[in-house]
């Protein structure tokens, strides 16, 4: 069964082999997710299954500042494509920033 889940910096081993797994060529440096998910304003939803990941977003909450949220990261693992879960990961994003009073969005874009 898939479950979402919102992980954190004690998960980040796990968040790094999926980040390897999705983008094998431009994956961020271990430095890079050590030092977001340390910040309170960077949040990382997943779709877990038999405690690995399947799916994930990864956002960056500029309220106060930019006032927009940042979609830095969004993957879906190879043999789970197809099925709507970045869909899902989204809406859910959607969602919990707008009790959050947040309504603009914008991307990151990998080549």
């Amino acid at each position: 069964m898939i479950t979402l889940e919102k992980l954190g910096i004690d998960q980040m081993e796990a968040i790094v082999a999926f980040d390897k797994l999705c983008f094998p060529t431009d994956c961020w440096k271990e430095s890079d997710w050590k030092e977001l998910l340390e910040d309170e304003r960077a949040i990382y939803y997943a779709f877990v299954e038999n405690g690995e990941i399947v799916g994930d977003v990864f956002i960056y909450n500029w309220k106060g500042e930019e006032d927009y949220v940042k979609i830095m990261n969004l993957a879906i693992h190879p043999g789970y494509r197809k099925q709507g879960l970045a869909h899902r990961l989204l809406n859910h994003v959607t969602e919990e920033m707008k009790k959050d009073e947040m309504r603009r969005f914008c991307g990151e874009t990998r080549a």
